[in-house]
This record gives structure tokens, C-alpha cells and sequence, in this order.
């Protein structure tokens, strides 16, 4: 059965990214849900911009009857079909009032952008309105064939114990907060490998404005030693993760993944050093994955990403002890 669709914002995650044609597609959410048209029917879309829902109607063309507005209110209003899902691709201060339209409207099945709301207490007042309805959060690396070989390589311990994690998440251009709104992605992994950790120490840094501009974060989940430098003060992207491991290394993310194991030296006697893997990963879309999961109605991750405001908000408890 097809699930009746509605997308509320057509920014670049929404649907422009797939213009881009270096990437692999689909790598949006209107782009999954054109590439699974046997299980997503998109019914309606909206946008505060209208020159982004123009551009939007012409780029999708697969469907002429496609219902749109320009405010939530009207969309679901101008409806008169069952809507199954909606995805809302809009920013963290519209979340709540949006999530609260849509549990009002009883659509039983939600997919939002990642941060879920900028506090805790706005994440309480959703909570609290949570009845007979299920959310998901995009956090699609969980859903990349690279990070997922991770987590089989550390329930397996194929490497040995997992003692260090290094990270970067660097951007030439910063917005509101990078450690919510990039990063976030970095600490949603380390939800996902070890846990929730404890913050040892959080170090930021702000432009003459008042905008962070860089931060830096130490914590400890059991034997495992975390770091990560958030922000900008560069002229290029990157995001890198290091998993140190007792018998090897893995190094990941957008320029792909390398694995390293323990091996004798070939320089010096009796030593070992890590030598890389031989490694073929057969790719699989993260975004077609996680819409098929979200279909099947598998298990939501709303309560981790709670878990990662939870952490985030941690952290910036130490913003105020800035050098």
C-alpha cells in the first residue's frame, strides 16, 4: 500500500541537494521518496518561499495533481485525503509547532531533520503530545554501508577493544550553532557505537558577534578516550571520524573509509605496525535504506536523538567557561 506523502520545506535537504551531480542520488528526502514511488505517494509539499516551491513543482514533474502551499496550516487544510507520513525538512525553532499541526491532523508516522528542537524543554512539550504516533529522526549515517560495518566491526570486536575516537566536523561557513546542527550527525554515531559518554571537558570559542565559531570536546565512555573539534576557521568541509582500536585503526567519512590492522613491521624487528585492509563494501543508498526501514515500520530513534540534545546541552553547559 502506498503512504499517502506531504513534505514541509524544499531547502536544500528537502529536494536541491539532488541537483547536485557529484552526488550519489537520491540524497534528499523528496528524492528518496521519488526514487520509492511504489511506497510513497507525494500528495503535497510547502515551502514560506515561493520561488523554492516554483522550482520545486518544475524539478518533480511525476506528478501534476501535487497539492501545495505556502504555510503548513493551509497544506493540511487544502487536503482532503488520509495522510500516512509527512517529513518535515524545515529549521529546529519550527519544529514544535509543526510536529503539534500534524498530531492534530493524526497522521500516525513522522520523519523530521536532525536537530529536534533547539532545548530540552521544547522536546518535553512534544513529548508530551506523543499519543499513537511514531518519529524518526534523519540521521541517515546510521543507514551508510560505511558506518555500519563499523558497528559490526565493534560487536564482533573483530579489532580488538575500542579505546580512542578523534573527530572532525569543519565548515568553511558557520550559521547558528555547528555543534547542533552539523555535528550533531558526529555525536549521533557515538550514541550509536558506545553509548551515551560523560563530558570531561568542552572548550568554545565566538566571533566579535557573539557566534561560535569553533569548539573543542573531550569525553569518556567507559575505557574509550572521545575528541572533536566543531566549527569553522577553515576553507574547506570536512567530516572524519578515527576509531582506535587495541589491534587497529578505522578511519571514516566523506572521503570514505580505510581500516588498518595489526601486522608486523616490515621496517624494524619485532614491532608491529598497522597495515591496511583490503576492503570492498558493496554500497547501498542510506536514504533508500532508511525509508524502506521507516515503511517496515522498524523501531524509531526518537529516544536517541533525545539522548543527543541531552548530550549537547552538557556540553554547552561549559560555553559560559570560554578562555
Amino acid at each position: 500500500m502506498k503512504w499517502n506523502t506531504i513534505l514541509i520545506g524544499l531547502g536544500r535537504i528537502g529536494w536541491q541537494l539532488e541537483l547536485d551531480q557529484k552526488r550519489y542520488h537520491p540524497c534528499t528526502h523528496a528524492g528518496t521518496i521519488k526514487a520509492l514511488q511504489n511506497q510513497f505517494c507525494l500528495i503535497g509539499v510547502c515551502d514560506r518561499n515561493r520561488s523554492k516551491v516554483d522550482s520545486f513543482l518544475g524539478w518533480w514533474k511525476s506528478n501534476k495533481d501535487i497539492v501545495y502551499s505556502y504555510n503548513h496550516k493551509e497544506l493540511l487544510k487544502s487536503l482532503n485525503k488520509k495522510i500516512d507520513f509527512a517529513v518535515v525538512c524545515t529549521g529546529p525553532d519550527s519544529h514544535w509547532d509543526i510536529i503539534k499541526d500534524l498530531i492534530d491532523y493524526s497522521i500516525p508516522v513522522i520523519l523530521i531533520e536532525k536537530p529536534i528542537a533547539y532545548n530540552y524543554q521544547q522536546i518535553k512539550d512534544i513529548e508530551s503530545i506523543l499519543e499513537n504516533v511514531s518519529i524518526y529522526v534523519n540521521f541517515e549515517r546510521r543507514y551508510h554501508p560505511n558506518y555500519q560495518i563499523i558497528k559490526q566491526i565493534l560487536m564482533r570486536k573483530t579489532l580488538g577493544d575500542l579505546k580512542n575516537i578523534q573527530g572532525k566536523v569543519l565548515a568553511p561557513s558557520i550559521k547558528r550553532d555547528p555543534l547542533l546542527e552539523d555535528a550533531i550527525h558526529w555525536l549521533d554515531l557515538i550514541l550509536w557505537y558506545v553509548g551515551k559518554p560523560e563530558v570531561l571537558y568542552s572548550y568554545w570559542e565566538y566571533n566579535q558577534i557573539g557566534m561560535e565559531e569553533r569548539s573543542l570536546h573531550l569525553l569518556k565512555k567507559d575505557d574509550v578516550l572521545i575528541q572533536l573539534e566543531s566549527g569553522g576557521k577553515r576553507q574547506y568541509f570536512e567530516f572524519s571520524m578515527v576509531l582506535d582500536f587495541t589491534r587497529g585503526r578505522i578511519e571514516v567519512g566523506n572521503t570514505g573509509i580505510t581500516i588498518y590492522r595489526k601486522a608486523i613491521s616490515s621496517r624494524y624487528e619485532r614491532f608491529y605496525e598497522l597495515k591496511k585492509v583490503p576492503l570492498k563494501i558493496k554500497f547501498l543508498n542510506p536514504w533508500i535504506q532508511m525509508y524502506t526501514a521507516i515503511y517496515e515500520k522498524l523501531p524509531n530513534n526518537y529516544q536517541d536523538a533525545i539522548l543527543g540534545i541531552s548530550l549537547y546541552k552538557e556540553l554547552k553547559k561549559f560555553a559560559n567557561k570560554k578562555g
